[in-house]
């Protein structure tokens, strides 16, 4: 009998949490009972790359409201049994489309950040409030990554039966490959102790905070600190690492496609956010075997480490606690050995494998397709 076909709607494939875990979740499912394709918005960077065998259709549109007359033209030439989005404006342009193409395509619609923080964060509140409490009841599935996002919807009265909370696929084989490539940085050369953060460098990440609390580090132990990532406030925390004198034990390095071969060799990891969807770098991080330290932001973090046990949780925006927590784990061998081995365990409860069985057996519940 013929495959499931699945389409995936991404603006492009350039960086960012959605767009990696959307296209792990294309290139591992299994091609004996689905058919994926990839459809973007517009051709930037390529970070990410679906395998050789899925199709990537490009719409050739600058502006993402720009496409929903091509996306209707393609959901009736190609007639996708699911259309899976993720991120609120593709998300909101896979339902109209849908509805306005008057296609049997089953819409899946995916929730990697914290809704009410998007909400508050974006100049359009209004529309964003909009396309949670009426347009997101109207998908066939939503999926939070997070338990924490499921019950942020329900507050905007998306109905509890549309719900599931699926984890974002992390851990594969590759990363335990790739993070053994050598890292053409000289203070992880000259093995100096390097803290290490991963993401985009935006408000939601919480840097100042992090830079401040390694100002603190600094009057205490001889570190360094890299951040890999791009974005808005870049100049901004450069600015604010030479304010506290630490400017020449700070590198921000950039996006990175492999970011594992920094987490391996890094002596701790931590994720300063004020808020998230999951917290997917702490997963990959604690992968690596490397200690992980965040705050208890919403949501993700507390769902993934038990305080004390597989990592360190401190309050949000707190940059004393924040420096606290790097010191004990930099000064404490005993601690340090037992947040690698249970971070490292912990972090095989989020394989790869088990979140795309997850994810499989969600788009089998909505077809008809017969399986082969």
């Amino acid at each position: 009998m013929r495959r499931i076909k699945v389409a995936f709607l991404l603006p492009s494939l350039q960086g960012g949490g959605a767009e990696k875990a959307t296209i792990t979740l294309v290139n591992n499912l299994d091609r004996k009972y689905f058919k994926p394709l990839v459809v973007i918005c517009r051709n930037e960077r390529c970070y990410f790359s679906p395998r050789h065998d899925v199709p990537v259709i490009n719409l050739n549109k600058s502006r993402t409201r720009y496409t929903l007359l091509p996306l209707m033209r393609f959901l009736k030439k190609e007639k996708p049994d699911i259309l899976y989005s993720a991120m609120w404006h593709i998300n909101f342009i896979a339902i109209c489309t849908k509805i306005l193409a008057h296609v049997s395509t089953h819409v899946v619609i995916s929730v990697h950040n914290n809704p009410t923080m998007t909400l508050l964060k974006e100049g359009r509140r209004w529309i964003i409030s909009l396309i949670y409490s009426k347009f997101y009841k109207k998908a066939d599935r939503v999926i939070g990554v997070s338990k924490g996002v499921v019950n942020d919807l329900k507050s905007y009265g998306v109905p509890e039966e549309k719900l599931q909370a699926i984890y974002n696929p992390v851990v594969d084989k590759e990363i335990f490959s790739q993070q053994l490539e050598d890292v053409n940085h000289p203070w992880f050369q000259k093995g100096e102790t390097v803290i290490l953060s991963v993401g985009r460098i935006v408000e939601q990440k919480g840097y100042p905070y992090l830079i401040r609390a390694f100002a603190k580090v600094r009057k205490r132990l001889d570190a360094k600190l890299v951040i890999l990532g791009e974005g808005e406030d870049l100049q901004r925390l450069k600015m604010l690492a030479k304010e506290v004198s630490i400017d020449d034990s700070v590198d921000f390095v950039g996006f990175q496609k492999n970011p594992f071969k920094y987490m391996y060799r890094a002596a701790c990891f931590v994720l300063s956010s004020l808020w998230e969807g999951h917290g997917l770098v702490l997963i990959e991080a604690m992968a690596c075997g490397t200690p992980v330290i965040s705050t208890r932001c919403p949501y993700g973090p507390e769902e993934i480490i038990t305080d004390g046990v597989n990592g360190l949780l401190v309050p949000v925006r707190d940059e004393v606690a924040l420096a606290k927590a790097i010191i004990k784990v930099l000064t404490d061998k005993e601690l340090a050995r037992k947040l690698r081995k249970n971070g490292k365990e912990r972090a095989m409860d989020f394989s790869v494998k088990k979140m795309v069985d997850e994810s499989e057996k969600l788009f089998k519940s909505l077809t008809t397709v017969e399986n082969p």
